[in-house]
């Protein structure tokens, strides 16, 4: 297939020839085999996936333009776990009403926090205690009722001492929004289940010549299960908000494609020899794990919930996980430190980025705290291999040195 051909097809799918060439190398790799068995000569193997590499393409950007979504290029900085906003709400509520007077339970209900579902030992089926104005849709107040009823909603949580059942109210603000339209969570149980994943975004809008700049990524539901790799350029798409620094993904059209292409956005690697990246450039970077207490407790209440560092460590020992995906053992670059190591897990997502063994040096980045006993501790979102040493099979007899060949 010529360039000339590449050239033309880009042109008419609106994206470039390096996007297509890669997108074409993958329909290649999935859709050859079947297209064989199916009768296509090889002959006509390479016209044959370019058109179905270009028929997606070209799919995927109507999607985006009647999603009002933004085509994206960059990288993830930090990636961390998923946060259940339901699970939290209902241990805590569930925890709070356990040993709480009928009195006390029904104040929370006054107060439009929860909502009851109480056994009824006379008539069968359950009383629900609720604020009445949540249940009729009516501006908020205070006040308690009760009904009959024989069913549970699907949110109903156990109290814990026998009694019934309770659900978390999502909203009680108002039951409409200032523009007039109706406010749905209002009054409405909130779902034992709610995820959500923030993570770090260091891009622009695709096509641009903007530098690229960072970006607070919000994934919700399904979509926060996803843990997308950090470090590796390429694009996604996202809506953008109204002041242009959050991006919040959607449905059917967020899903993160890597480009290697994408890195020559950025000036320099996420580190550099002299110490320089594009991790010092955006967030703080500690000399070793023994500093992270000191970093910590210098910091207000507010910094330590948004604090993110880059640490260089040593990987000391890798363990393959039953489930794919490796455990990295890393200690501090100083021998001296009396900081216990620390274990980086690599998903199975991405453990083709485990290219390195024994005595590779990478750069990790992640939340500090102070844990229970006083030790210092990292939660790691994102890391990126700076000098990597061997390989991560155990082959005593090849030694090689990589030093971050994308960038």
């Amino acid at each position: 297939m010529d360039n000339m051909m590449y050239e033309r097809v880009a042109k008419n799918v609106g994206c470039t020839v390096q996007e297509l060439m890669a997108r074409h190398e993958s329909v290649k790799n999935s859709q050859a085999v079947a297209l064989a068995k199916s009768g296509v000569p090889e002959s006509e193997m390479d016209t044959k996936t370019l058109r179905m590499a270009a028929a997606e393409m070209r799919a995927e950007r109507i999607r985006l333009t009647r999603s009002g979504a933004t085509m994206m290029e960059g990288m993830f900085l930090s990636v961390p776990r998923y946060k259940d906003w339901g699970k939290v709400f209902y241990a805590k509520y569930q925890k709070m009403l356990a040993p709480l007077p009928a009195e006390a339970r029904r104040n929370l209900v006054a107060q439009g926090l929860v909502g009851l579902y109480l056994h009824d030992d006379v008539n069968g089926g359950y009383t629900h205690v609720h604020n009445p104005s949540l249940l009729a849709k009516t501006a908020f107040a205070e006040g308690v009722a009760e009904t009959a009823t024989s069913s549970l909603p699907a949110q109903a949580t156990e109290i814990g001492d026998g009694s019934g059942f309770f659900v978390c109210i999502e909203n009680k603000s108002s039951p409409t929004y200032p523009s007039g339209s109706p406010n749905y969570a209002y009054g409405k149980a909130r779902a034992t289940q709610d995820l959500e994943r923030t993570c770090l975004f260091l891009g622009r809008k695709s096509g641009t010549s903007d530098a690229p700049s960072l970006f607070s990524f919000t994934f919700r539901g399904d979509l926060a299960k996803t843990q997308h790799p950090t470090f590796t350029p390429g694009r996604v798409a996202a809506s953008v908000s109204r002041n242009g620094d959050r991006l919040y993904a959607k449905n059917n059209v967020t899903a993160f494609a890597e480009d290697g292409n994408v890195a020559n956005i950025f000036p320099m690697a996420p580190l550099m020899p002299d110490g320089t990246g594009l991790i010092p450039t955006h967030m703080k970077m500690l000399d070793g794990l023994d500093g992270i207490n000191d970093y910590v407790a210098s910091l207000s209440d507010k910094e330590k919930w948004d604090a993110l560092v880059g640490v260089v460590l040593e990987v000391a020992h890798i363990d393959p996980r039953e489930n794919g995906g490796y455990i990295l053992t890393c200690a501090d670059m100083d021998l001296t430190s009396a900081t216990p190591p620390l274990d980086l897990y690599v998903s199975q997502e991405e453990d083709s980025r485990v290219t390195f063994g024994v005595g590779s040096v990478i750069v990790a980045v992640g939340s500090p705290y102070t844990g229970r006993e006083g030790d210092g501790r990292l939660a790691v979102s994102g890391w990126w291999a700076v000098e990597e040493v061997g390989v991560a099979q155990l082959d005593d007899d090849v030694e090689e040195e990589v030093a971050g060949e994308d960038w």
